[in-house]
């Protein structure tokens, strides 16, 4: 790198940078990442629009990976940065999508007080034919 700090041009911190103005990340009170029903690499599905854990789980993905190959190129500033970001994301998921009563992770409306009554599998999923 050359001696002019280019520390936020780095591509996976453009890529997050790029898709967090994507889904409205911080232009919204709870400070979740929020996206509209089948932009989040799923289908429209019966969960619907809202802070959806599929998404804010990639994006606490993507602030990890970030963080830790920033520490390894000695790009010290944008590790913390982002070890914060996955930090609060992460807490956020837990505390905010977590549904007691479905012991499952769901969508958290656009109200940010309604969680969703839909518990959305996402993923590999083997199941065995009857």
């Amino acid at each position: 790198m050359s001696n002019k700090d280019n520390s936020t041009e780095i591509a996976p911190v453009l890529n997050y940078n790029s898709f967090k103005h994507q889904v409205m990340i911080g232009k919204r009170k709870c400070g979740l990442f929020f996206t509209t029903d089948g932009r989040d690499g799923g289908e429209l599905s019966v969960g619907g629009h809202g802070y959806r854990p599929l998404i804010n789980s990639a994006m606490y993905g993507c602030a990890v990976a970030i963080a830790k190959i920033a520490e390894i190129v000695g790009l010290q500033n944008i590790s913390e940065s982002f070890s914060s970001k996955a930090s609060t994301i992460k807490e956020l998921i837990q505390n905010r999508l977590w549904n007691i009563e479905k012991k499952f992770f769901t969508i958290l409306y656009e109200d940010e007080a309604t969680l969703s009554d839909a518990s959305e599998l996402y993923g590999l999923y083997l199941h065995q034919s009857l």
